[in-house]
């Protein structure tokens, strides 16, 4: 009897997946996870397996042909897809190319990190991740959705590029092709191991400041720079005169200026000062490589008018940590004074156009180191004949110091060069030279009050105590209404946490309106006091307390980092003593120090 079919067989589907041991043994692979029922039985170690993952573009979800209602409506249907494949091609290394890593792979070796850089100069590759960041932010979207069909970019390229699309801008008073830390940092860096890591280092910090357990990559490329560094400033310093020609000293001192003002962005706390004397010895053999063959007084020029913009800007934001002479910054004004007025107008990304204020600034920092450094040998020694003696010679700079400042005329808005940056005019940076000059002598004589007497032989006027704590009152708010004028917008916030404390540190407590106005007539008196009394009445001073904590906390959400908290704790604890000794009944001339609470609650940093 024939005999039929009564139904097909089933399909057998060969499968290649399955452990070592199942396939030399012939035998089917359940795939177990943690090890297979066959090597289990056997009492063998299963080796494992793997699962490769096929990608379809059968059905592409973006289309070219397809119409706009209908991109619309797989884009949005498609959204747990995107979702999804992005959290799978982070979880996938492809071990088949071995330039590529991900977030957790471990950091390039400085040598590989080095000829990736070389490469990066032949290719449109390094123009791209150099592109201006306002390019990069309105395309953000859209090279997030690129990543979903192409394998995942190196870490050296996501660091460089996400500084080049945010640090750059957080870091600078304005952002634009014109910004030496763009576009001078994009020239020298695939020629210098130690600024690629510096960069590197400083993107990491930033891009992880909120995951500590990620920050050890940027702590990797911050010793691979120093290690760079340090090897190329002992070549630089052990010969005579000029750096060898194989060394750009442009971008060595670049390097350990951005080692030095980053350090805090790795941990708030973090003063590594000492890249400060070696960006010291490295700017004075710049000056001798880059001007050895002229003649006379080396030019100040573009590339000049940037170095000697961010050193100063360095040097004042340490001088607040570090004692020194006062005479340790004049190797700025060596050059500084040597601009003329089409140079000096060529706004700078970290001091706009007042450079000189800053070196102002450093000095201002480094006399409060020394007045400091006073008061404690006088407790200690007892007489107050050394004392008077120490406390005349610091104010003798002092003076010196204001004479400079209040003679100094910030630059026009008219004469300042465009920015390029829509966000910062050339507007925003005159109004912040002002809010420097003005900072810088409310400092001054909150240090020194004595610079507000009048020896003059036709005038002599010796404020009181109430009188001069008025007086700086009215200075503060001076400062931080300049500071509102700004746009909440503008890059300039980069610049703005220093006055912030020194203008919000000096809203304490509740002032007497000045009693110069005895001698005058009774009905002019009268007015005039009245109207005196409104800057010191406590709701007033709330009020600019109020724009301070609002100013500051704008700050923290823009810039992203710990060292703005660090002065919103200043500036509070600076209240909470001012109001203590207030309600006590304490003298007018009791003003509480934003360096003595900054120095007593351990709230050391940088504070830009």
């Amino acid at each position: 009897m024939p005999k039929y079919k009564t139904s097909n067989p089933r399909k057998r589907i060969k499968s290649r997946a399955g452990c070592q041991t199942c396939k030399k043994r012939r035998i089917k692979c359940d795939e177990k996870a943690h090890g297979c029922s066959p090597c289990e039985k056997k009492g063998l170690q299963c080796p494992g397996y793997r699962k490769d993952v096929k990608w379809s573009d059968k059905y592409e979800v973006l289309r070219g042909s397809a119409t706009s209602q209908e991109h619309s409506f797989h884009r949005d249907d498609s959204a747990w897809f995107v979702e999804g494949a992005l959290q799978l091609r982070a979880a996938i290394a492809p071990s088949h190319i071995g330039s590529v890593k991900t977030a957790d792979a471990p950091l390039e070796s400085t040598d590989m990190a080095t000829s990736t850089a070389d490469c990066w100069i032949n290719t449109h590759v390094w123009d791209k991740l150099c592109s201006c960041s306002a390019e990069l932010y309105h395309e953000d979207q859209l090279y997030q959705n690129q990543l979903l069909y192409s394998c995942p970019e190196p870490v050296t390229d996501q660091l460089l590029r996400y500084y080049f699309s945010q640090v750059c801008g957080i870091l600078s008073a304005f952002d634009s092709s014109q910004n030496p830390l763009r576009s001078l940092l994009e020239e020298l860096i695939p020629s210098c191991p130690a600024l690629l890591h510096s960069v590197l280092s400083m993107s990491s910090a930033h891009l992880h400041r909120r995951q500590k357990d990620r920050m050890r990559y940027s702590l990797e490329h911050r010793t691979q720079a120093i290690s760079q560094l340090a090897s190329n400033i002992t070549e630089v310093t052990s010969t005579e005169g000029s750096a060898p020609a194989s060394l750009d000293t442009n971008a060595l001192l670049l390097s350990s200026i951005l080692l030095g003002m980053t350090s805090t962005w790795h941990e708030v706390s973090m003063l590594d000062l000492v890249h400060l004397n070696g960006a010291r010895i490295l700017f004075q053999k710049w000056i001798m490589n880059t001007h050895q063959q002229s003649v006379g007084p080396p030019p100040y020029d573009t590339s000049s008018s940037f170095l000697v913009g961010v050193m100063a800007y360095w040097e004042a934001l340490a001088s607040f940590h570090v004692d020194q002479d006062l005479e340790a910054v004049d190797y700025l004004w060596d050059i500084c004074n040597r601009a003329t007025n089409s140079e000096a107008c060529c706004p700078n990304p970290l001091t706009g156009v007042s450079t000189s204020l800053f070196i102002s600034m450093a000095q201002v920092g480094t006399l409060s180191r020394q007045l400091r450094l006073v008061d404690r040998l006088c407790s200690l020694a007892g007489p107050d004949k050394y004392k008077g003696e120490m406390y005349l010679s610091l104010l003798d700079k002092a003076k010196k110091i204001e004479k400079y400042v209040r003679a100094y005329a910030v630059l026009p808005v008219d004469e300042i060069s465009a920015t390029g940056d829509d966000l910062t005019p050339s507007s925003h940076l005159h109004t912040m030279g002002l809010v420097y000059r003005l900072s810088i002598l409310l400092e001054l004589y909150r240090l020194f009050p004595e610079l507000l007497r009048s020896s003059d032989d036709l005038i002599s006027y010796s404020p009181s105590s109430s009188e001069t704590k008025h007086f700086l009152d009215t200075l503060a708010t001076n400062i931080l209404t300049l500071l509102v004028s700004i746009p909440p917008s503008s890059r300039t916030k980069a610049i703005q946490v220093l006055p912030l404390i020194i203008a919000g540190s000096a809203l304490q407590g509740q002032t007497q309106p000045s009693s110069s106005t005895s001698s005058l007539p009774l009905c002019i008196r009268d007015p005039i006091q009245g109207i005196m009394s409104l800057s010191s009445n406590s709701l007033i001073t709330n009020y600019w307390r109020r724009v301070v904590m609002d100013k500051i906390t704008s700050l923290r959400d823009y810039v992203g980092l710990d060292s703005v908290d660090h002065a919103r704790r200043i500036v509070e604890g600076v209240w909470m003593r001012a109001d203590s000794m207030s309600s006590r009944g304490a003298g007018p001339c009791s003003m509480v120090s934003w360096l003595d609470v900054m120095r007593e609650d351990k709230l050391q940093t940088f504070f830009g």
